[in-house]
């Protein structure tokens, strides 16, 4: 079929998931692609469903052949056409919170540990009269040091790749104060809470068990 060229425009991206070398598309009258099928866009002030049965009416008016299918609202739509990029981001912040619960184990192994090789340490402190807060005090600030370390080395490394996934990007700026702040601070309280046992577990440290040992 032959066709006059009208205008030509640059390639554009439908979907932000869309890749740069996708096909060209050329448009064309409607009279000369029958065989696709229409859109018909309308703007309702209320529920949009409502409309239906006089947007059906008007359009058997016009032509009875036609058919009305795939009804769909505009958020349906914009719903369809970000199901990947927001299936992707789901899966992504599975995997965040998987790290999250993997980090708060690896504190809770590591706090446990330390508290039992330094058992000894706290029964003798406590004979010796530490009291309960001392011993508090000593094994929190063994596990803030530890997330301190932790969180100053993740953030680092945030803010040096955080640049690689500026293209995922969407409505959320690669230097997010928000995420920055509440993921530090999620991990933060993750590993105060981890601290609790050992911190119960060196209070009920006996001294006269440790000092016998001694």
């Amino acid at each position: 079929m032959t066709r006059e060229i009208v205008g030509v425009i640059g390639q554009i991206k439908t979907r932000p998931d869309e890749p740069a070398d996708s096909a060209l598309e050329i448009y064309v009258p409607l009279a000369q692609n029958t065989t696709n099928a229409a859109t018909l866009v309308v703007r309702a002030t209320g529920n949009p469903m409502l409309l239906m049965p006089s947007i059906q009416a008007a359009v058997l008016r016009v032509d009875p052949a036609q058919a009305v299918s795939r009804v769909r609202t505009m958020e349906d739509v914009a719903a369809e056409a970000t199901a990947r990029p927001r299936f992707r981001a789901q899966l992504v912040g599975m995997f965040a919170g998987f790290a999250v619960v993997l980090a708060a184990f690896g504190v809770f192994s590591v706090l446990t540990f330390m508290v039992q090789q330094r058992a000894r340490e706290f029964g003798l402190r406590r004979a010796l009269g530490a009291s309960a807060g001392d011993l508090l005090r000593l094994v929190f600030g063994n596990g803030v040091r530890l997330m301190a370390s932790g969180l100053l080395l993740g953030l680092t490394a945030s803010a040096m790749l955080v640049r690689s996934i500026t293209g995922l990007l969407f409505g959320v700026t690669p230097f997010d104060a928000a995420t920055f702040v509440a993921a530090p601070v999620a991990l933060g309280l993750t590993a105060l809470l981890a601290c609790v046992a050992p911190a119960i577990r060196a209070l009920r440290s006996d001294p006269a068990v440790a000092l016998r040992e001694q």
